[in-house]
């Protein structure tokens, strides 16, 4: 069968929907492991107190009949706790301030104006989606471009996976291996392509399984030890595999600059994660690189 999802809500709106369609008829679904699978998400680390504040479980609008599918359409709905705190800056309808007295008027402009976002955000999808649709207010784009949203992903990928044991099949995901990075002097010496390259194919040398295939985000012309890969364009927007591999990095890296900062407190590593920002510049110009540096980027910048 050919399944298709949708999904819609925002991170901070009354709730998370998906809708599923393909899913044939008859097929018995186990709620308890659905909301397990979203308990599980709850538990993986994040950088606010969201995970705290939701107990995410699904409540099925349409599409199941005594726990069986009944091959429509499938409809599930995921209520955001939080919403209680956003009813004011992320309200459905807008407000008749003719009807409200000056004080009402005064703080429900002053909840608005405390959540309105005019500062892009780096490596989201603040500035895209502004200049897409002319948004003043990026709380429009960021509240749909949220990691919340992945809380209907796992559900819709529960449900599969639920339908999928009926038939002996079963999933699993595990790091097999996180290998050596590339330093900053090798990077230097042939530069950050290639490099990026040889880190990959250092990583594949040291991997204690043999992988049936490789997914790469975009690279090509890559020693991948006579195993078969696959090169994807936009890989970490298009492949579940690669967005999960970007996720991990981006974690170690972060982990990574903050074990810096502490060593060179002055260039602010844990804010800025390395990139060249003008803080950054600013506090390189002041006191000059430090050995973690790269040259052949900072020739650009300074």
């Amino acid at each position: 069968m050919t399944i298709r999802f949708l999904t819609s809500g925002e991170s901070h709106g009354k709730c998370l929907n998906a809708i599923i369609e393909g899913i044939g008829y008859g097929y018995e679904l186990d709620f308890d492991f659905i909301n397990n699978e979203l308990k599980n998400r709850q538990q993986g680390k994040g950088r606010g107190g969201r995970m705290k504040i939701e107990t995410d479980k699904i409540e099925i609008k349409s599409g199941v009949r005594f726990n069986k599918t009944t091959g429509s359409p499938i409809c599930i709905e995921i209520n955001n706790r939080d919403f209680a705190n956003w009813q004011i800056p992320m309200s459905i309808s807008k407000f008749d301030f003719e009807k409200l007295n000056e004080d009402e008027k005064n703080e429900i402009i002053q909840k608005i104006e405390e959540k309105k976002i005019t500062r892009v955000r780096p490596g989201h999808a603040d500035l895209a989606g502004a200049i897409k649709f002319g948004a003043d207010d990026i709380r429009d784009i960021l509240e749909r471009s949220s990691a919340r949203e992945t809380a209907t992903r796992v559900a819709v990928g529960a449900i599969c996976q639920n339908i999928l044991q009926k038939f002996g099949i079963f999933g699993s995901c595990e790091v097999v291996s996180i290998c050596n990075e590339t330093n900053e002097n090798k990077i230097d010496e042939i530069n950050i392509l290639q490099a990026t390259k040889l880190g990959l194919t250092n990583s594949i040398k040291e991997l204690k399984v043999t992988p049936d295939i490789i997914l790469v985000d975009a690279l090509k012309g890559i020693d991948t030890c006579n195993i078969p890969y696959q090169s994807i364009i936009k890989g970490d927007a298009l492949c579940y595999s690669i967005a999960a591999a970007s996720i991990i990095a981006k974690v170690t890296r972060d982990r990574i600059m903050k074990g810096y900062d502490k060593v060179y407190p002055e260039y602010g590593f844990a804010t800025h994660k390395g990139y060249g920002t003008a803080k950054h510049i600013e506090a390189i110009k002041e006191y000059g690189i430090c050995p973690i540096h790269r040259r052949s980027f900072l020739k650009n910048l300074i």
